[in-house]
């Protein structure tokens, strides 16, 4: 078996962790970065474990504490962090560490010393021989196929826009704003408030969210049109109908100021990170592939409804959307994809080198 046999893929995201095989169909582990501890401190109840990991933290909710690792897509609980990587590895994917070599997908804005840290965990604490890590928007990209674009990712914690040019980064063109799925779910809650509809359960107003909602590609006019409404069954068996609030949740991607935040849509910057690069060649390139990815860009009409605003800012220029039906996943695949190739051997990260350069081999030996 060569390395990249061995290779795992790993997408560390503020909404779900996702992690499999490299030239695998897709991540055999998907799940929320939630760790679970007892509300109530010293609690003995037979079979109780002292830390939920994920899914079962959520299903225990009720008697547990739950806290993510980061703070939007930022490490900031090193701790809970390691004990995410020992689900992964023990739990997920059945794997022994020391065995396995591992390319993480990271956010364009993680620090630079939350990367050599990543590196000690894995290579002190679980002694992985190799490893390496690339920006997720440059792994949305080769998940596309392209070498040059702009990808629009839309998650949990964040939404960035991020312009690549023959698969260099762009560094001066990258944008973010804290305007993601969280703000979504909290728009939609006060939304389901606000008609009489209260839920204690914030999973459930996420699932109604998801499957409820979608952008309406002319806001103004639906709002003011007769709507039918979308019924959302709840787990007691009653229909929920979701009317206006399918289209207002959604809205505030392109009208933050619909929620006070002082912040220009996700198409405004998006147009604000093409502009920022003066090349005219690299401009018409970088219209021509605006690449979609993250759950926040899943709703019905977003992909429409984004072509229509940004061919408005465009001017002359020719704007294609790309909307990948698989684009929740697109990090991860990307990652797969570069993990398969044999040109990306000669970028690991070897456990050698680490202990001969420390950790900060991580910011001068990259796959980007």
């Amino acid at each position: 078996m060569t390395e990249l046999d061995r290779a795992i893929c790993m997408d560390i995201g503020f909404g779900n962790i996702r992690a499999g095989f490299v030239c695998r169909d897709a991540p055999r582990a998907v799940f929320p970065p939630y760790i679970g501890r007892p509300k109530i401190k010293g609690m003995i109840i037979p079979g109780m474990k002292n830390v939920f990991v994920g899914d079962e933290a959520v299903i225990k909710k009720a008697i547990l504490k739950l806290s993510k690792p980061m703070d939007r897509d930022v490490i900031t609980n090193w701790d809970d962090m390691e004990i995410l990587f020992e689900h992964v590895f023990f739990n997920e994917l059945r794997v022994e560490p020391e065995n396995q070599g591992i390319i993480l997908g990271e956010g364009c804005f993680n620090p630079k010393q939350n990367r050599r840290k990543l590196a000690e965990m894995l290579f002190e604490k679980f002694k992985v021989p190799l490893m390496n890590s690339c920006p997720n928007a440059l792994l949305v990209l080769i998940s596309s196929g392209r070498s040059s674009g702009v990808v629009l990712d839309c998650g949990e914690g964040t939404s960035s826009s991020v312009p690549i040019y023959e698969g260099c980064i762009i560094r001066n063109g990258v944008r973010r704003m804290d305007l993601a799925g969280n703000e979504l779910t909290d728009h939609m809650d006060k939304l389901l408030k606000d008609s009489g509809n209260t839920f204690r359960d914030r999973s459930l107003v996420t699932d109604i969210k998801e499957k409820t909602c979608r952008v309406a590609l002319d806001f103004e006019r639906e709002l003011n049109e007769e709507c039918s409404g979308k019924n959302y069954e709840l787990p007691d068996g009653n229909n929920l109908c979701i009317r206006s609030e399918c289209i207002k949740c959604p809205e505030i991607m392109f009208q933050p100021s619909m929620i006070g935040m002082d912040l220009d849509g996700v198409h405004k910057m998006v147009i604000d990170s093409i502009n920022s690069n003066t090349d005219a060649k690299m401009k018409n390139k970088f219209f021509e592939n605006i690449i979609l990815s993250g759950g926040s860009t899943m709703f019905d009409g977003f992909s429409e409804r984004i072509l229509k605003e940004l061919n408005q800012l465009a001017f002359d220029n020719k704007v294609k959307v790309v909307a990948p039906p698989e684009r929740k996943y697109s990090a991860w695949i990307g990652a797969n994809i570069l993990g398969s190739l044999s040109t990306f051997e000669s970028t690991w990260i070897r456990s050698e080198e680490y202990a001969e350069y420390g950790s900060g081999i991580i910011n001068r030996k990259t796959c980007y």
